[in-house]
């Protein structure tokens, strides 16, 4: 239903070569791991998920997480996260958007129901030309109203748009 656009540099795209870096990242997709989770998972010994996890960390799709604990483990980076799933970020775009679009929306109705005050000139009573009296008016613009509504109306659609993509993308493929 919607385009997805995925642009690789060429360190991504030489690591996603293998079927068993793709594997290891569907799994990193779902938690952490470790070397020795990893070889388990796949049935594959330990120096080649490590060979494989170098040149995953190489291409910046994986990240090391060592600090102070007795294991290592791994994860997806943000560009290993944005490769699996490129509609996030389609879908906070589209909700930004979206908020954007309704809050103008309610300043501009906002400004409408306000009105804007204007001040006219109007000559003094009959045979009288020394006076001046000066009338304000509330003026209301509907051109005000008509923005506010197709600015509400775009916002609809656009949270819409990003509930269709988030239901669409819900349950990955590869599961």
């Amino acid at each position: 239903m919607y385009q997805r656009k995925i642009t690789l540099d060429q360190e991504s795209f030489k690591a996603l070569a293998s079927d068993t870096r793709i594997e290891i990242l569907k799994r990193l997709d779902k938690s952490q791991m470790t070397v020795t989770d990893l070889a388990n998972d796949l049935q594959v010994n330990k120096s080649a998920v490590y060979k494989h996890l170098s040149r995953l960390l190489d291409a910046g799709l994986v990240k090391k997480l060592e600090d102070n604990r007795k294991w290592v483990y791994y994860k997806l980076s943000m560009k290993g996260m944005h490769l699996l799933h490129p509609e996030r970020v389609q879908i906070a775009l589209m909700l930004s958007a979206s908020v954007l679009a309704i809050t103008l929306a309610l300043s501009q109705i906002y400004m409408f129901i306000v009105g804007n005050p204007v001040t006219t000139e109007a000559p003094g009573g009959e045979g009288s030309f020394d006076t001046v009296t000066f009338v304000t008016e509330l003026v209301h613009d509907p051109l005000l109203l008509a923005i506010g509504c197709l600015l509400i109306a775009v916002g609809s659609v656009l949270a819409y748009m990003a509930y269709r993509v988030y239901q669409t993308s819900e349950m990955p493929d590869y599961v």
